[in-house]
């Protein structure tokens, strides 16, 4: 009896080791760690129905002011040709509380593109990432598929990344509520 009563601390001896080593391997996210937006700038895209006055050239992407809404899509993305329109419509409805930045990722055919930003009437800013400088650019994860969604809160902090196909103008609405913390 005595000798599984010592088998039985030993074994719960070591899985208390291995926990307390394994808590020591997490990383813990402290305040000074703060998540912008990837250091990477990026061109402005020229298409039709931009909005008057919005500026044309660079974005360096860490400036992105918040709350926004960053929404990777691409012209060969079927699942984003259909939700860019509603994409729209939440700019057009929430655009002065929750800033809109669209970025056509690793899309070669610039054209398509424009075509299809002009089919969707998008008025948000657009920028084009061709050769796919965010894929796994911190704090954006290897981009497996698309579309890919941020969430920046009004500090300019990351606060959620997913992908995730957006089905109606509610569920963007939704999330970006949970988010970020605004009432739309």
């Amino acid at each position: 009896m005595r000798r599984r009563t010592t088998r039985v601390a030993a074994a719960l001896s070591a899985a208390g080791a291995v926990v307390a080593l394994a808590g020591g391997c997490t990383s813990a996210t402290t305040e000074d760690e703060v998540e912008t937006l990837p250091e990477v700038t990026l061109q402005t895209f020229d298409a039709p129905g931009r909005q008057a006055g919005e500026q044309q050239g660079e974005v360096y992407l860490p400036d992105v002011e918040g709350p926004a809404v960053v929404n990777l899509f691409a012209s060969w993305c079927g699942p984003c040709r259909e939700e860019l329109p509603l994409v729209e419509q939440f700019a057009q409805d929430h655009g002065d509380q929750v800033r809109v930045l669209g970025i056509d990722y690793l899309d070669p055919q610039t054209e398509k593109a424009r075509t299809l930003a002009e089919d969707s009437g998008l008025t948000f800013q657009l920028l084009q990432d061709p050769d796919g400088e965010l894929d796994g650019a911190s704090p954006f994860p290897t981009l497996q598929g698309l579309p890919f969604w941020a969430f920046v809160d009004a500090d300019g902090r990351v606060v959620h990344r997913e992908f995730v196909i957006i089905e109606s103008e509610q569920q963007l609405v939704d999330l970006a509520e949970e988010h970020l913390g605004v009432r739309l």
